[in-house]
């Protein structure tokens, strides 16, 4: 630690405050925080070599203009036995707009770049399952192809994701010959940072609109939940309420007693909140809803409930 000091001034660098060293810290766990400055994500995530990583930052900048956020994992001993950066970046965006299309081929170039310091994407997933041999070596994909077909031989289990190549993927592949073409017109999409509400929307509190387009969908909430390990169903899970109401912000469903109910059985244990990575106020954003659904919009709560309600007319 002694020796940090000079390695820092010589890199030009600075130590921080221990403000900001404790506010990290504190919420390391937080890692999609970043999402409420979406309303929605591009992701951009690759792996490159440590010694590649200031080349790799340096083009970016120079390539895409667009605002890119970006956290770095140091993995000891990566691919092949030497140092690897983990890049998880994310460009604020709106899929809403058909401008997202544009953004999202940044992408691209992001990756392009990656692979030419020896780099490859994070992971396969849908878009990238035609790379399962670069990404993830061809020992470990050709172990994984074998447990799918032995496991899931109907192909009923995310198809067509992360062992087997699929229309998205080779759509991929061919757009990449037109990267170049599409990177201005992903430049030139003014993105405004930040999405907030001064009043409700169709109903629903600005602060809970606000917090339904912060959800990441990242799933952390999936395993604490109490309602969802009872019922199974994704749209019991705080992620898939939080998705649900998105899609009624924007006009796609409408209350039904089913969603009504499903707000109103949440347990309010309050471990969604502890487990978000966005630092979502989840279950007071439920109990808010409650209020709205049951005593403004005269909605049926617990059949109990409203047998007291009765009995007291």
């Amino acid at each position: 630690m002694d020796k940090l000091p000079k390695i820092i001034k010589k890199c030009e660098g600075e130590i921080l405050s221990q403000a900001i060293a404790d506010h990290e810290w504190d919420n390391r766990f937080k890692l999609m925080i970043v999402k409420r400055l979406g309303p929605s994500l591009v992701p951009a995530e690759v792996v490159v070599p440590l010694n590649k990583l200031g080349d790799l930052m340096e083009e970016i900048e120079k390539k895409v203009n667009q605002p890119v956020v970006k956290e770095g994992v140091i993995i000891k001993e990566g691919k092949g036995g030497n140092p690897e950066v983990v890049i998880l970046g994310f460009i604020p965006s709106d899929q809403r707009k058909f401008s997202y299309n544009f953004v999202f081929g940044l992408v691209l170039t992001i990756m392009k770049i990656a692979k030419k310091f020896g780099g490859r994407p994070y992971s396969t997933g849908l878009y990238f399952a035609g790379e399962i041999e670069k990404i993830m070596g061809k020992e470990r994909s050709q172990k994984l192809k074998d447990f799918k077909k032995q496991i899931d031989p109907k192909k009923i289990l995310n198809p067509d994701k992360v062992v087997r190549k699929n229309i998205v993927a080779r759509a991929l592949s061919i757009a990449k010959i037109f990267e170049p073409l599409v990177r201005p017109f992903g430049n030139a999409v003014i993105t405004r940072v930040g999405e907030y509400f001064d009043k409700p929307v169709r109903g629903i509190p600005a602060d809970v609109v606000r917090y339904a387009y912060g959800c990441s969908q990242c799933g952390y909430c999936l395993d604490e939940c109490d309602q969802f390990f009872g019922r199974g169903w994704e749209s019991q899970s705080p992620r898939g309420k939080w998705y649900w109401l998105r899609e009624y912000i924007e006009g796609k469903v409408k209350w039904d007693q089913f969603m009504v109910d499903t707000m109103l059985v949440c347990t309010t244990c309050e471990f969604c909140n502890l487990r978000c990575s966005a630092a979502l106020p989840i279950e007071s954003s439920w109990m808010k809803l409650r209020g709205i659904l049951v005593n403004e919009n005269k909605e049926m709560t617990f059949p109990p409930f409203e047998m007291m309600a009765a009995a007291l007319k």
